[in-house]
């Protein structure tokens, strides 16, 4: 089926009954665009309006499609012919562009749906705050659609007279409404499904700004002490971004450091290999991590193949030498108290109620046992 030549003979018809495009459309309901469509070979006539089209051009059906008169029969067949074919390619692309626009609207409304309940509803906050004599730091709450996680932050106290052990209970609150509490300083995750209120009510959730850490403790007398800790926000991530950007880029102050580190670490590694080799330390059979080397029968020490630490053990107490940078600090446990002690400040720090007047010397002491081995 030739448009084109339909399409001359349409105008030709036309122009023999002194009909112009608009007048020919109007008398088929259709617009003057629409004939020259068909005129210029971009479409045919509509089957619905092809005999009246053809009653007023004085052609017959078969005429039209063949875009000539004729009186060939089997001319007449094939312009039937060809016409339906067209019509049923016609209507399988429209089937199709039909199908096609309606998986688009779907898809385009689902990705709405997901942008509009999800973008920017992802919020990471890093909450610090302080008072005269606690400081709190580093606790971390995520706010979403899905979930809510809060990250207990770490309590210190900034009064030499104010233990670990005094410290009864830390709790979150949103002004006077408790969200969650902790018996002592014990350190928790806290998972919440979105809605469902157990610890994060609507209202505690919009006013996270009137967070505030309340810290019962006794003090030096055997009472029991309230102190508030006003807590400030930082919003440290949101979902607010169509595209992120990675940044792959290191700067020299940050490849500076990790180099100063990596040589740090390189340097204990290889001064443990050579005392491991010196002393005779061997493999701890329960623990593949550690070397250990008994001194005495109730004396043992052990050391972390990452050169982390260094384990003094006894059966009354233990003495752990943790290395942080260059410097290193040791702890001191026993039933009764504990501390540490940072021979780089040469200050040590007690985490008991009591600790003995000659801590100090038993500080010493055991640094000097630690550098016997370890110098």
């Amino acid at each position: 089926m030739n448009q084109e030549k339909i399409g001359r003979y349409i105008a030709l018809c036309r122009k023999e009954q002194n009909l112009t495009q608009e007048e020919l459309g109007s008398k088929v309901g259709v617009g003057y665009k629409a004939v020259s469509r068909w005129e210029t070979g971009n479409g045919l006539p509509d089957v619905s309006i092809m005999q009246p089209l053809c009653n007023i051009l004085k052609i017959s059906v078969t005429e039209l499609l063949n875009g000539e008169k004729t009186k060939d029969e089997s001319k007449k067949d094939t312009a039937v012919v060809d016409y339906l074919k067209y019509q049923k390619l016609k209507n399988k692309k429209n089937i199709f562009l039909t199908v096609l626009g309606s998986i688009l609207i779907i898809f385009v409304g689902c990705l709405l749906c997901y942008f509009i309940n999800n973008y920017g509803k992802v919020e990471v906050y890093r909450l610090n705050g302080e008072s005269d004599l606690f400081e709190y730091s580093d606790a971390l709450f995520l706010k979403s659609n899905m979930k809510h996680i809060f990250v207990d932050g770490t309590i210190t106290t900034k009064d030499g007279n104010i233990h670990d052990d005094d410290i009864i209970s830390v709790s979150l609150k949103n002004n006077e409404e408790l969200i969650k509490s902790n018996t002592g300083i014990k350190h928790q995750v806290n998972i919440e499904k979105y809605g469902y209120g157990e610890y994060f009510s609507k209202n505690a959730i919009n006013n996270i700004d009137s967070w505030v850490i309340e810290v019962k403790y006794m003090d030096s007398n055997d009472s029991e002490k309230t102190d508030i800790i006003k807590l400030k926000n930082e919003l440290i991530l949101k979902n607010d971004r169509l595209i992120n950007k990675i940044n792959q880029e290191i700067s020299s102050n940050d490849e500076g450091a990790r180099k100063e580190i990596k040589d740090i670490q390189d340097a204990r590694i290889k001064k443990m290999n050579s005392i491991v080799e010196k002393f005779n330390f061997e493999e701890e059979p329960d623990n593949s991590t550690l070397y250990y080397k008994k001194i005495s029968k109730n004396e043992t020490f052990f050391i972390r193949k990452d050169a982390s630490e260094v384990i003094y053990y006894c059966p009354e107490y233990n003495v752990i030498s943790e290395f942080t940078g260059t410097s290193h600090l040791f702890r001191y446990n026993k039933k009764d108290y504990s501390f540490f002690y940072d021979p780089s400040t040469d200050k040590i720090e007690c985490n008991s109620k009591q600790c003995p007047n000659d801590v100090y010397e038993i500080a010493k002491s055991y640094v000097d046992l630690f550098e016997k081995y370890f110098a």
